[in-house]
């Protein structure tokens, strides 16, 4: 189990696969567990090097008191600092939900660092605070990191 120390603090992250650095973040009270539970590291491995990181607070990762860590700017470098601790230049990085909004802070702080840019169910608030950074930015399309595509909800995510 990896771990690289940002900020004073042990950042836990999973790896899995060859290729370009994909990092998935993941959302509030969640864990980087979520991505392999839901088949998206299974999807991606085959043609990506896809990091799963526990965001401060969750998971492995360290839960420091100080609510000064927890802030955007420094949690993007926890980020960088796992992007580095796997000897790349740059990575795609997704994040969803409280993912999202730390993905956005990456674009904000350390745009030079992303290859590309996803965000699912960031919320408009996420959008709103940060609509200059993401205007700035180069946009581009999510063709490069395509997940199988489903007939149907796989089971356990339906009523029936």
């Amino acid at each position: 189990m990896p771990f690289v120390t940002s900020r004073s603090n042990q950042i836990h992250y999973s790896v899995e696969g060859s290729g370009p650095l994909v990092i998935l973040l993941h959302g509030l009270l969640s864990n980087a567990k979520s991505w392999k539970r839901w088949g998206v590291v299974d999807a991606l491995a085959d043609g990506y090097c896809v990091a799963c990181v526990d965001s401060l607070g969750h998971g492995l990762s360290d839960k420091p008191s100080d609510e000064s860590l927890y802030g955007l700017e420094a949690r993007s470098r926890d980020v960088v600092a796992v992007i580095d601790d796997l000897g790349f230049e740059n990575a795609h990085v997704l994040g969803y939900s409280m993912g999202g909004w730390l993905s956005v802070g990456v674009a904000k702080y350390h745009r030079h660092r992303l290859s590309s840019l996803s965000l699912l169910a960031a919320g408009t608030s996420c959008m709103a605070s940060h609509k200059p950074v993401l205007h700035r930015m180069e946009m581009r399309r999510a063709s490069e990191i395509r997940l199988p595509q489903r007939e149907s909800l796989p089971r356990r995510w339906s009523n029936g």
